[in-house]
């Protein structure tokens, strides 16, 4: 594949991430777009626990590490790709600085070949990691705002309440005073 038709490749895959609903279909996507590649013979993908690994590779039960990714205490530094011990397998991290979203697993087919696809690799790996991270984001912004509504109907509710109970306070302060003006006059 020529460089300029491999980068056109990347552009296009690029533009096209926001548009699927889930990471599962996101990364059904970008491992379709990566066996595309010259020097790529193989790919796996784990993103947020969906996992989509290098055919005929054992897997290793990676789920409980990958409920330290994506949360909100950070990256779990400890958890690495087990499939990076595969002398074979190149993994790369798909990682902001505050969170790990997953690996990108390769083996690659020429060394050299894929060598010289790996800076056009590595950006567009970025953009996947933006897109997992504008997804997080989303995700985290819409449930602030699901629980900052509920408080606020709360809030609502309490307002309401409170000024039925003063109506009914002064109300009763009328009468009260109603009843001391008369009592005076008599």
């Amino acid at each position: 594949m020529e460089p300029t038709r491999l980068i056109g490749q990347i552009w296009v895959a690029q533009g096209l991430l926001h548009i699927f609903p889930s990471e599962a279909r996101l990364l059904e996507f970008v491992i379709q777009i990566l066996k595309t590649f010259p020097g790529i013979r193989e790919c796996g993908m784990c993103i947020e626990g969906v996992i989509a690994p290098v055919r005929n590779i054992k897997t290793v039960d990676c789920s409980a590490a990958y409920s330290e990714l994506g949360s909100t205490s950070g990256k779990n530094t400890e958890h690495f790709c087990h499939l990076a011990m595969e002398p074979d397998i190149l993994v790369f991290s798909l990682e902001t600085s505050a969170r790990r979203y997953g690996y990108i697993q390769i083996i690659p087919q020429d060394r050299k070949e894929f060598e010289n696809l790996k800076p056009w690799l590595i950006n567009f790996l970025s953009s996947i990691t933006l897109n997992l991270e504008n997804r997080w984001q989303r995700r985290h912004l819409e449930k602030a705002r699901d629980e900052l509504r509920e408080h606020s109907d709360d809030l609502e509710r309490l307002v309401k309440e409170r000024t039925t109970e003063l109506g009914i306070k002064n109300q009763l302060l009328e009468l009260e005073m109603n009843h001391h003006v008369m009592m005076e006059k008599e």
